[in-house]
C-alpha cells in the first residue's frame, strides 16, 4: 500500500508497461492509482538523463516546430487559446498572463495582440529561438522567478503539467501567483480517455519519458481543490490533438517498427526521399482521419476525449 500523490488515497498501485515511441523505444513502467486513474513513471529519468529525450527537433528548427501547413494549424490553435483566455478575464484591461512552458512564444504573440501583458516561462534552452524579438521569456522553473504572488490575471499551463516533476506543486504555485478572480488554464492528455484505453502503450499522447505524469479529471480536481481553486469549466475536445493522436496511435499499433514516424516527419524538413515518404504517410493518414474525427467527437460527447481541458478560478 502507498499514498497516491495525485488524490491522496491509500492504494495498491498497478504497473502498466509503456515505451518511448519518439526516440530510442526504451521500455518504462507507469504506476497507476486505481482510485483516480492518474499515474507516474516508476523510475523517472534525472534532469540530466531527461535532457537527451528532448532531441533538437522537439522545439522545431528555427522559429517553426512543424512543416508550414501543420504550423499554420498549430498557430491557429494558439490564436483560439489566446481568445479563450482573454474572454475568461471578462474585459480586464491589459491583463497580466503567464504562459508556463511557452516554447518559442507563439501564445505570447497572440496574447499581446489582444492587449495582454504576457510573460513566458521555459526550461533552459527551450526559448532560445523566440518566434519574434521582444517577447518576455524567462528561462526558469515555475516558482523560480521574480513574479510577485497575487499579481497575475491568468496562468496557462497548456500541455506542460505532465512534463513537470511535481504537478501538484505547480498547480499550487500557479494558484499563489493568481490575483483574486484570476484564472488557470490547464490542458493535459486524458489518461481516462477512450484513446488511452484502446491503444495502451501505443497511445501517441503517452509520450514517455518526456511525460512524467498521466492525469485524469479526478486527480486534477484534487490538486485544484487543495490549491484553493474552483473548477469553472472542463471538457475533453481539442480537435487537432484528438484527431492526430488517434491517427498516429493507430499507426503505432499497426506498424510497431515505425513508431511516431508521421509525427517525426512533420517536425523535420524532408529531403528528396523524405518528401516521398511524407506523401505516403499523409495519404495513409487521410484514410484513417474520418474514423479519427468520429472518435474525437463521440468520445468528447461522452466526456472521454483524448485531451482533458480544465479552467479553474481563484475565489
Amino acid at each position: 500500500m502507498r499514498r497516491c500523490g495525485y488524490c491522496d488515497a491509500l492504494v495498491n498501485v498497478q504497473g502498466v508497461d509503456a515505451w518511448d515511441a519518439d526516440t530510442a523505444r526504451e521500455a518504462f513502467v507507469i504506476l497507476v492509482c486505481p482510485v483516480c486513474g492518474c499515474g507516474g513513471l516508476a523510475n523517472p529519468p534525472s534532469d540530466a538523463e531527461l535532457a537527451r529525450y528532448y532531441e533538437p527537433s522537439y522545439y522545431g528548427r528555427g522559429t517553426q516546430k512543424f512543416l508550414p501547413v501543420v504550423q499554420q494549424l498549430f498557430d491557429a490553435g494558439k490564436r483560439t487559446l489566446a481568445r479563450s483566455v482573454i474572454a475568461a478575464l471578462e474585459g480586464r484591461a491589459a491583463p497580466r498572463v503567464l504562459d508556463v512552458g511557452c516554447g518559442t512564444g507563439q501564445l505570447l504573440v497572440e496574447l499581446e495582440r489582444l492587449g495582454a501583458h504576457a510573460t513566458g516561462l521555459e526550461r533552459a534552452g527551450g526559448a532560445a529561438r523566440a518566434v519574434q524579438p521582444g517577447l518576455r521569456i524567462l528561462e526558469a522553473d515555475l516558482g523560480d522567478h521574480a513574479i510577485t504572488p497575487g499579481t497575475l490575471d491568468a496562468v496557462v499551463i497548456w500541455h506542460v503539467l505532465e512534463h513537470l516533476r511535481d504537478p501538484a506543486a505547480a498547480v499550487r504555485i500557479a494558484g499563489d501567483l493568481l490575483a483574486p478572480g484570476g484564472v488557470l488554464f490547464l490542458a493535459v492528455p486524458n489518461a481516462a480517455s477512450w484513446q488511452a484505453r484502446a491503444f495502451g502503450r501505443y497511445w501517441f499522447h503517452l509520450d514517455v519519458p518526456r511525460h512524467l505524469h498521466f492525469l485524469t479529471l479526478e486527480g486534477l480536481a484534487h490538486m485544484l481543490g487543495a490549491s484553493g481553486l474552483a473548477i469553472a469549466r472542463t471538457g475533453t475536445l481539442q480537435f487537432s490533438q484528438s484527431v492526430f493522436g488517434f491517427v498516429q496511435s493507430f499507426f503505432n499499433a499497426a506498424l510497431p517498427p515505425c513508431p511516431n514516424r508521421l509525427y517525426r516527419l512533420m517536425r523535420s524538413p524532408p529531403g528528396v526521399s523524405g518528401v516521398a515518404e511524407l506523401a505516403a504517410w499523409s495519404a495513409a493518414a487521410c484514410l484513417v482521419t474520418p474514423v479519427a474525427i468520429v472518435e474525437a467527437l463521440c468520445s468528447a460527447l461522452a466526456g472521454a476525449g483524448a485531451i482533458r481541458i480544465v479552467v479553474a478560478r481563484k475565489p
